[in-house]
C-alpha cells in the first residue's frame, strides 16, 4: 500500500519480492511493473528479491533479463540509471544437508553469473547431534569462500557472455517478459 511503501521509505530501501509459482515471465513482468512505479514515479530506492532457480542457466537468464529490461525501462524515461539492487533468495527443496550444499553452491554460482548483487542463504541444516552447532554456519559460509577464492567470480564482469545458449535464453526471455510488460501497460 501506499502508505507502507511511505514507511518503508523511512528505512532506506523498499524490497519488491518475485513470486516464486507461477509463470516465471509473469512473475518477472510483475516484478518489473512494480518497480517501475516505485523507482519512477515513487522515487523510491528499491530492492529485487528474486527467488533462486534449481535451473542453472534459467536462473542465470532471469537475472540478466532483469537488469537489461530495467536499464531499458530508464532509458525509456530518459533519465539516469537508477540503482537498483537486485538480491538472490535460496530456498532448499531437498532434505538431504549434503544434497543442499551442492544445489546451494551451484544455485549461489548461477546467481552470481546472472549479475546478482547479493545472494541470502539460511544455514543449511545438518544434523545437530552429529555436528557442533557451528558446523552449519561454517558450511554454508564455505559456499561464499569457495566460488570467492578458488573461483574468482569477482573478477569477471559478466561470466556467462559469450555464451550463446545463454545469450539466447536471455533473449527470448527478455522478449517475452518485454512483451508482456508493454501489453499490460
Amino acid at each position: 500500500t501506499k502508505d507502507e511503501a511511505k514507511l518503508a521509505s523511512n528505512f532506506g530501501k523498499i524490497e519488491v519480492v518475485c513470486k516464486n509459482e507461477g509463470s516465471l515471465i509473469e512473475n518477472l513482468s510483475e516484478v518489473l511493473r512494480e518497480a517501475e512505479n516505485l523507482v519512477f514515479f515513487e522515487n523510491f530506492e528499491l530492492i529485487i528479491s528474486l527467488p533462486v532457480l534449481e535451473n542453472f542457466y534459467l536462473n542465470i537468464a532471469q537475472h540478466k533479463a532483469l537488469k537489461i529490461i530495467l536499464s531499458k525501462i530508464t532509458e525509456a524515461y530518459n533519465l539516469p540509471q537508477k540503482q537498483i539492487f537486485v538480491i538472490s533468495n535460496l530456498n532448499f527443496s531437498h532434505s538431504d544437508p549434503n544434497s543442499q550444499v551442492i544445489a546451494a553452491t551451484q544455485q549461489t554460482a548461477s546467481s552470481v553469473f546472472g549479475g546478482t548483487d547479493a545472494v541470502l542463504m539460511q544455514d543449511i541444516p545438518f544434523d545437530a547431534e552429529k555436528y557442533p552447532e557451528s558446523f552449519a554456519s561454517r558450511i554454508t559460509r564455505n559456499i561464499q569462500n569457495v566460488l570467492w577464492n578458488e573461483s574468482f567470480l569477482y573478477r569477471v564482469n559478466d561470466p556467462a557472455k559469450g555464451s550463446y545458449f545463454i545469450d539466447d535464453l536471455c533473449e527470448k526471455m527478455i522478449n517475452e517478459v518485454w512483451t508482456l510488460f508493454i501489453k499490460d501497460k
